[in-house]
């Protein structure tokens, strides 16, 4: 993570993930519901990568 912080300092990122709510906050990253469906479709996680310091 530390890379792609340091290549891309000013990017948003969106991960699509289940189960991973612990991981995508660690980066201060938030989860997404879909708004329609959300029982078949995996959350969101939307954020970008803190850099090394």
């Amino acid at each position: 993570m530390t890379l792609i912080a340091a290549a891309t300092p000013a990017e948003t990122f969106i991960a699509y993930s289940e189960d991973a709510e612990e991981f995508w906050a660690s980066f201060g990253w938030t989860r997404h519901e879909h708004r329609t469906d959300p029982d078949h479709f995996r959350p969101a996680y939307v954020g970008g990568i803190p850099a090394a310091g």
